[in-house]
């Protein structure tokens, strides 16, 4: 990957364990922590590439999403 990723606001990577571009995630978050940006990578097993998109039909999905609305919209004293 040949990115500039130093001044990158805030980076929230979502993957699954078998994900076909896992390596590239891993690749892509490893270079970003070395740049500098806050960083958080979660990993959810036996979920495929875009398994967001079945919010409100999976418990997994549903927990991927609170943790995205989490960090996208934090709660006061946190």
């Amino acid at each position: 990957m040949n990115a500039r990723l130093a001044g990158l606001p805030p980076l929230y990577i979502q993957a699954w364990t078998d994900e076909t571009f896992l390596e590239d995630s891993r690749l892509f978050a490893d270079q970003a922590r070395q740049a500098g940006p806050e960083l958080r990578v979660d990993l959810f097993l036996r979920q495929q590439h875009t398994f967001q998109m079945a919010v409100g039909h999976s418990k997994d999905t549903d927990e991927a999403m609170r943790r995205l609305a989490d960090l996208a919209c934090p709660k006061p004293g946190r």
